[in-house]
């Protein structure tokens, strides 16, 4: 026993360990398919190889450690079932827990995290984002924007049916989406309140994109299309102007420029702005564990590949001052970890 007491667990000390490791054996066995393969059966090493073109002993030892993490279970010597872990990883779950997971294992993104120390010594991330906000991308890979790949798109899924149950959208008519990744939440608003109609507001290939996704949920014909960038101007006319998960993305400086334009379009007592993105929790409020945990690694992983942040309410509210904006009041979403609605208006 040392002087400063007895050393923690092992069940305490893996996760600091090797919390890298469980990612990316998780991340390979999503990679060749085992939920997929598993299904509701146990079956053997020998079977699974043959399928998924791996070698037998390479995958033994994969399964072996898929058991230890909790999304295999055992039922011989070479014989595995998923747990009820492993299937929420499958493709054919609601939340596509699996697709999220996959995307958090692209190269790009273990890279970017190989530089935290010196983003943490210096304050300048590894790699900067374009002017409108898209992230980096992976070396060599297509040039497609994040939003638009799978585990981001059961993300935004996720977040847009958490968000029509939770927050009132029906006191608007006309909402001006700006960036709107790729038209999830929109789509999803725009069907629950058939009166209402959008401005969406996008540089291309986004644009395109999310027409394609509203024009699929079948209210593309209530939307007009804007090709453009929230850095340089907002159209007029809205009575509801939606940021969502963009704020987050930037540094306070080109936080401020996109919330001055934003101020540019509307008119003291008349639209709303809406900035949909998580909060940093204040230290005595009362938040949960995992709100504070998830909040801490968003912010970290901004640190590393965009120079973006997540904030505290207050600092939004300061954002807001600065822009000629005050902020009205903050909705927490039911059912989600850290998500909110801040909703400002001119002063």
């Amino acid at each position: 026993m040392s002087e400063d007491g007895p050393a923690p667990p092992h069940d305490r000390l893996a996760p600091l360990l090797f919390g890298f490791a469980l990612s990316r054996i998780t991340a390979v066995g999503l990679r060749l398919d085992l939920p997929g393969l598993l299904g509701d059966d146990a079956r053997s090493t020998p079977e699974l190889a043959a399928e998924c073109g791996a070698s037998v002993e390479g995958l033994s030892r994969l399964l072996r450690a898929l058991a230890g993490i909790g999304v295999l279970e055992r039922e011989g010597e070479e014989l595995f079932r998923l747990t009820s872990l492993g299937r929420s990883l499958r493709d054919d779950v609601p939340g596509a827990v699996g697709a999220v997971l996959s995307t958090y294992a692209e190269p790009g993104r273990w890279a970017a995290w190989g530089g935290l120390e010196a983003a943490v010594r210096t304050g300048t991330p590894v790699a900067r984002p374009a002017p409108n906000g898209e992230p980096p991308h992976d070396a060599g890979a297509a040039p497609e924007r994040f939003a638009f790949r799978p585990g981001a798109r059961a993300v935004a899924e996720a977040q847009a049916r958490a968000l029509v149950d939770g927050y009132d959208f029906s006191r608007y008519r006309h909402l001006v989406d700006l960036g709107g990744g790729d038209g999830t939440l929109l789509a999803q608003v725009l069907r629950r309140h058939p009166d209402c109609r959008a401005t969406v507001l996008a540089a291309e290939p986004g644009l395109s994109a999310a027409l394609g996704v509203l024009d699929e949920a079948g209210v593309g014909e209530r939307c007009v299309a804007e090709e453009g960038d929230c850095f340089a101007v907002v159209p007029r006319g809205g009575d509801g102007y939606l940021l969502s998960n963009l704020l987050r993305g930037w540094s306070d400086e080109e936080a401020l420029v996109v919330l001055r334009r934003c101020r540019a379009a509307v008119e003291p007592g008349g639209a709303s702005l809406l900035v949909v993105t998580g909060l940093v929790p204040e230290w005595d409020d009362d938040h949960s564990p995992e709100a504070a945990l998830l909040s801490a690694l968003d912010d970290m992983e901004m640190m590393v590949t965009g120079g973006g942040r997540e904030r505290r309410s207050r600092e939004y509210q300061d954002l807001f001052g600065a822009a000629g904006l005050r902020l009205d009041r903050v909705v927490t979403v039911p059912g989600e970890v850290n998500l909110h609605v801040l909703e400002a208006s001119a002063v």
